[in-house]
């Protein structure tokens, strides 16, 4: 594919003055003539080292130019480059920002490919609709894209990241205000998927920004929000959870190592939209017991940095229990229970489980269980079971414990068992130890690799070897 550098795209403009009178079909075959004719000037003078390697680059060009892509019509094209931009996007993306970043940077290199090209990638709103706020330019260029980037995607919504800790570092007071007053007025209207990180105190540093930036009033189509290393102070912890209830879109929130400052009281927040939540780190697993989520069917929650997770769960489980029971009072249609990346102990976690049901499915992911199992004195009573509502499966994916664990919630609820199917993938294998101790419940464990279709209280599936 031939690249327009700027010595190339002069020496086209002036030959394609000179021959004005000449009518081409497009304007591949238009330079596909003005190259032959400098093929031709080339070949009659004497040949040098410079020479040859020039009329390898034109050959190459000129071969180029004749290729099926300049033949296809404009909408065919954009098909294409639409279906690329999907596939960079979805195979650099993850719970960070580089599918977004990743596209954006092929966007901008296909407009840089040829004139046609750039007409084009100019003419698909898609292709940018990530705007990234960041301080790898200078204000007046950050600005500046951020406008270009508004009006190219316009009118689709558009998703945006916003690296506010590093703004702080990079940029003065003045600058901020100028960033954040664009953020607001260009960004924020039509934004659906929005992306704040950064070590940020809402309170100290709040002055310095725009007053919307943290309230989204002026983002009436948000539908996802992620807020990673973010405090809020007493005042704007209560502030920043009313301006969600604003959010009537909003359907996914991530709250990463953010840290609330609230009260022990009875006031609730209600998010009336919200279907899926993810709280990561000891402050933002707390927040969720001031959280009415009439909708959410999906609850992750996990260690943001995988050490502090026991905290939050003891703190939830102190006073019997009543914050585990107001989060599941909260949480009326929760079908889905997420646990990931944390080292946790096992005994105050099954209790925590058991206060959470009934729950459709408990997904355990990249959990290390520590302590030990509990154990209790007699077998199991496998007549008196909890209702099959309770739980329908327990899905364990590159867990270590996993049977300790299974020991603890087995003895906790009995003299009932579970009713429920168990596969365990990754960090579980058919070990003498899994085998002794799964030999403990031989009246609630069923181990085999191809589990049954008929009811049998727990089916535990092994990992292939």
């Amino acid at each position: 594919m031939p690249v327009e550098t700027r010595s190339r795209v002069r020496a086209l403009a002036a030959a394609r003055s000179r021959n004005r009178s000449l009518h081409f079909a497009s304007q591949a075959e238009a330079d596909a003539y003005i190259i032959r004719k400098e093929i031709k000037e080339l070949k009659k003078s004497r040949p040098t080292r410079l020479k040859l390697l020039t009329l390898t680059w034109l050959s190459a060009c000129h071969d180029a130019l004749q290729s099926p892509v300049y033949k296809l019509p404009d909408e065919v094209l954009r098909i294409i480059l639409v279906l690329a931009f999907n596939g960079v996007r979805d195979n650099a993306s993850g719970e960070d920002t580089s599918g977004e970043h990743e596209a954006m940077h092929y966007a901008i290199d296909l407009s840089h490919v040829t004139r046609r090209w750039r007409a084009v990638a100019l003419s698909i709103p898609k292709l940018w609709a990530h705007i990234p706020v960041h301080p790898q330019l200078p204000m007046s260029a950050l600005v500046s894209r951020m406008e270009a980037l508004a009006m190219r995607s316009s009118p689709i919504v558009i998703n945006a990241t916003l690296d506010v800790g590093n703004l702080l570092h990079r940029f003065d007071e003045t600058e901020l205000r100028v960033i954040s007053d664009v953020v607001c007025r260009k960004v924020y209207p039509r934004c659906e998927r929005l992306k704040i990180s950064g070590e940020f105190v809402w309170d100290t540093n709040s002055q310095t920004l725009a007053p919307g930036i943290f309230t989204f009033e002026l983002a009436p189509r948000l539908r996802v929000l992620h807020m990673t290393d973010m405090e809020f102070t007493r005042s704007r912890s209560a502030r920043f959870l009313l301006s969600l209830d604003s959010c009537i879109h909003l359907e996914e929130l991530v709250l990463a190592a953010c840290d609330f400052w609230l009260d022990d009281d009875d006031v609730v927040y209600k998010l009336r939209s919200l279907r899926r939540l993810t709280s990561l780190g000891d402050g933002s697993l707390k927040v969720v017991a001031h959280l009415d989520l009439p909708k959410v069917e999906h609850w992750t929650l996990g260690d943001h940095s995988c050490h502090h997770m026991d905290i939050a769960v003891f703190a939830l489980l102190e006073r019997d229990g009543t914050a585990v029971t107001a989060i599941r009072k909260h949480l009326p249609s929760l079908r889905r229970l997420t646990l990931q990346h944390c080292v946790i102990h096992m005994e105050p976690l099954a209790r925590f489980f058991l206060k959470l049901l009934p729950v459709h499915m408990i997904t355990c992911e990249d959990v290390f269980f520590t302590g030990r199992p509990t154990s209790a004195e007699g077998k199991p009573n496998s007549t008196a079971r909890l209702p099959p509502a309770d739980i329908a499966k327990l899905d364990f994916t590159e867990c270590h414990g996993v049977c300790g664990f299974l020991d603890t919630l087995f003895t906790l609820t009995r003299p009932n068992s579970v009713l429920c199917r168990i596969h365990a993938r990754g960090g579980s294998r058919m070990t003498p130890e899994n085998q002794r101790r799964l030999r403990k419940h031989a009246v609630d464990v069923e181990w085999t690799p191809n589990p049954s279709q008929q009811a049998t209280p727990l089916v535990l599936v092994p990992s292939s070897p």
